[in-house]
């Protein structure tokens, strides 16, 4: 069965290994094709889709991320 060409912005999070957040800030700025449909984000598969690699920094996971890194573990 193909692939969907649509896709909720949880599944696209899910897949490009970030948070929901950050598909939302990324169809914002245009690095990603993506409709709203009421309380819910759908994410077009396609050449955006493909290339598309996550920027997001910052954020508390993140400085948590980088400390524990910086300790060793």
């Amino acid at each position: 069965m193909p692939e969907p060409n649509i896709l909720p912005a949880t599944e696209a999070a899910r897949e490009k290994g970030c948070t929901g957040q950050a598909i939302y800030n990324a169809i914002a700025r245009g690095d990603l094709n993506g409709l709203r449909m009421g309380a819910h984000h759908l994410v077009f598969r396609d050449e955006k889709y493909a290339a598309y690699r996550v920027q997001e920094t910052g954020g508390r996971l993140h400085q948590k991320y980088v400390q524990k890194q910086e300790k060793g573990g």
